[in-house]
C-alpha cells in the first residue's frame, strides 16, 4: 500500500545493496563451506532481491542455493545456505535413492 512518503514495499531503499553486491554474496555462500547468514532490518525485501539476482546467473553452484529465514532469529537473520545442508530444514532437493534408477 503506498503510504503518499515515497515508501513502497518493493521499492529498494538508498542505503540498501546493489546487484553486483548481492552477486558477491551469492558467490561468497557458493565458496563457503555450508553457507551464509546474512543480517538485515528487512528479509523479505533481501531474500526478493537475492532471488532476482539469482536468475540471472547462469552458474549451477549459484543456482541452487537456498535462502531460509532462521528459526533462531526470525526478525533479523536470512540463511544463504547449499543444498546438500538444507536437506535437514525441509527445503532441499532429495535425489531418490532407489536402486532401479540411475
Amino acid at each position: 500500500m503506498y503510504r503518499g512518503d515515497g515508501y513502497h514495499p518493493m521499492k529498494p531503499k538508498k542505503d540498501s545493496l546493489n546487484e553486483l553486491q548481492l552477486t558477491n554474496i551469492l558467490y561468497q555462500a557458493k565458496d563457503s563451506e555450508i553457507g551464509l547468514i546474512l543480517r538485515t532490518n528487512n528479509i523479505f525485501h533481501l531474500r526478493t532481491y537475492l532471488y532476482q539476482v539469482q536468475k540471472k546467473i547462469p552458474d549451477e553452484g549459484i543456482s541452487e542455493l537456498t535462502f531460509t529465514i532462521s528459526p533462531v532469529k526470525i526478525q533479523t537473520d536470512l540463511w544463504v545456505i547449499k543444498p546438500r545442508f538444507s536437506r535437514g530444514l525441509g527445503r532441499g532437493k532429495k535425489k531418490r535413492e532407489d536402486k532401479y534408477y540411475a
